[in-house]
């Protein structure tokens, strides 16, 4: 990938600063900070302009809190709206579509238009249309956490040519042991970690049927002694990176015991959804919890059969929503 020159300028131009503001408080107009801000945007960013130009910008002090996400405790890192979320989002609206171009289409999780949807329908008509018999699935053992500073200033080399931009990004990456859950440009950072272990799966191994959804790994075959070859393969590139496949990896049949991934139970001839989806959406009828229930309509509609909706839908009628 041609690296990207000239981003510092961009990054810290008012127009950019404006528009990184105004992403960044979506939905938090309630807050504080942002409250504090608002009442005079221009001073604000003018300020933090200077700060950024003048090299003076450092990132603040993490608050840090535990999270349950998935059944798992996620110690999460969060930081101030200003500066540092503004320039999260700075950095993200110029470099953010060159990093995402970078990907292998079948990589997911927090880019814009490849979320579980996208990674439902491209699984399933991979399933569909070619009917492979197994799969291997795996993903990395403590993903966020484990990845090393090293690995993410080599993607800063790698994808990054002006001088000042790379600094200011070292200074971000730096500012904490592994990538931090919390971070906006954590995201892209973790995709871009995984990055050059997708494009060996595709380019060297000539896998068709590979898919990641942020350290979830999924591949098709008709062969279970290649998806064994190709898992000893895949760990070993992971291993250069300094990260670890958990030792639970499994291949097993598609048919047989389905595929969970994305929320979803895969077959050849049906989907349904993960049992512990399923369990959330009868919790929220029973209690009468309306937000939650219209959340999981995006879940629901790509089910063949609707009749787990059918309840849903009599709560939500005898609450005038319709659907």
């Amino acid at each position: 990938m041609k690296r990207a020159g000239y981003v510092f300028e961009k990054i810290i131009s008012m127009d950019n600063l404006r528009e990184a503001h105004r992403l960044a408080k979506r939905g938090k107009a309630h807050y504080k900070e942002v409250i504090a801000v608002e009442r005079n945007p221009e001073q604000h960013l003018r300020y933090l302009k200077d700060l950024l130009e003048l090299g003076l910008f450092s990132t603040s002090k993490y608050r840090e809190s535990y999270r349950w996400e998935s059944k798992k405790l996620r110690l999460i890192h969060a930081l101030p709206y200003f500066p540092d979320r503004i320039v999260h989002h700075a950095i993200m609206l110029v470099m953010g579509d060159k990093w995402q171009r970078s990907l292998i289409r079948d990589t997911f999780q927090s880019l814009p238009g490849r979320g579980t949807s996208d990674a439902r329908k491209r699984v399933q008509k991979a399933i569909r249309q070619h009917r492979p018999q197994y799969y291997l699935q795996m993903d990395i053992k403590k993903f966020y956490p484990s990845i090393q500073n090293w690995v993410l200033t080599d993607i800063v080399d790698r994808t990054v040519k002006c001088v000042r931009a790379k600094h200011l990004l070292y200074e971000i990456i730096g500012s904490c042991d592994g990538l931090p859950i919390g971070n906006y440009i954590s995201q892209i950072l973790g995709n871009l970690t995984l990055s050059p272990v997708d494009w060996y799966a595709k380019q060297t191994l000539g896998l068709q049927h590979y898919f990641r959804y942020c350290d979830d790994i999924v591949i098709l075959h008709d062969d279970p002694a290649t998806l064994e070859t190709v898992r000893q393969q895949i760990e070993t590139k992971v291993n250069s990176l300094n990260l670890d496949i958990k030792p639970d990896w499994y291949i097993r049949s598609l048919n047989d015991d389905g595929l969970d991934f994305v929320g979803y139970l895969f077959r050849h001839d049906s989907l349904r959804l993960r049992q512990s989806i399923v369990d959330s959406l009868q919790i929220a009828v029973a209690e009468y919890r309306i937000k939650s229930i219209i959340s999981y309509w995006g879940w629901v509609k790509p089910l063949n059969d609707l009749g787990l909706w059918q309840r849903a839908k009599e709560v939500l009628h005898e609450n005038r929503i319709a659907v």
